[in-house]
């Protein structure tokens, strides 16, 4: 009976034992097993346990001769070769970014005299409209009615049906953080928080646009926003950041669609 229960006890710690090395290695191991494996080229050895030992294969499997010193220097030279080429992939990067706004800067300028001869809808926010309004103004700072006037001056479809678009603006004004209504001498003035209109705008992403019209016209014009990039109007007046953007390649796309309108 004893030998039984012993035998039980064996083949217990046993299992436990295959168990805790079947078991899948922690991040921390896993770091130090690939710290552990040999690195030079060739050499596949994965014996080592401990630093100790990788370096005793090391010395023992790499010695210091002519045949290790050539491949240190082509070693050297591989990584001279690849930050050489990423060095010249980055200055391709930038000189077809700067290449990219250069032509987005014209392509917008024509659009812009486009929506202002053309009675289309413009294919904006409220919000992005009335923020341009302002940061294009001297002190960026406007009242009311000078936002009524920057939009009817710049697009010929809010040259009518005033009193709808009016109350759009009135309600994004009112709705989003990223405008404050100031008071001074001249009554009340709207300024815009670029940084949290843009935070907003990540958090959101592209789509909505708030009116108070009809539900198959904001359909629709919801429907056009989801097609474009929420930085249009970036290069419409307001500066422009020298970063290389991914929002380059999705303005494009809007200036390509821009100029299917124009013909």
């Amino acid at each position: 009976m004893q030998s039984a229960m012993m035998d039980l006890s064996q083949s217990k710690s046993r299992n436990l034992s295959a168990s805790s090395n079947s078991s899948p290695p922690s991040d921390s191991n896993a770091e130090n097993i690939l710290r552990l494996l040999c690195r030079w080229p060739g050499c596949h050895h994965r014996g080592p346990q401990s630093e100790v030992e990788l370096s005793a294969h090391a010395v023992r499997e790499h010695p210091l001769d002519f045949a290790r010193l050539g491949q240190l220097r082509a070693q050297v030279a591989c990584v001279r070769a690849i930050e050489a080429r990423l060095a010249e992939e980055r200055l391709r990067l930038m000189d077809m970014a700067r290449h990219l706004r250069d032509c987005l800067a014209e392509k917008q300028a024509k659009n812009r005299e486009f929506y202002n001869r053309s009675d289309t809808r413009p294919p904006f926010t409220y919000a992005s409209l009335i923020r341009q309004a302002i940061i294009e103004s001297i002190n960026r700072q406007l009242t009311l009615n000078e936002i009524y006037i920057w939009f009817q001056r710049n697009f010929a479809f809010f040259r009518r049906n005033e009193a709808t678009w009016k109350n759009a603006v009135r309600h994004n004004l009112s709705l989003h953080k990223c405008f404050t209504r100031v008071e001074n001498v001249k009554g009340a003035v709207w300024t815009v928080d670029d940084s949290e209109f843009h935070r907003r705008r990540l958090q959101r992403g592209p789509g909505v646009l708030h009116s108070s019209s009809s539900h198959s016209e904001t359909s629709a014009a919801i429907q056009r926003q989801r097609s474009l990039s929420p930085a249009t109007l970036a290069g419409c007046g307001g500066s422009q950041t020298a970063d290389v953007d991914s929002s380059l390649v999705d303005k494009e796309e809007v200036s390509m669609q821009y100029k299917q309108e124009l013909k």
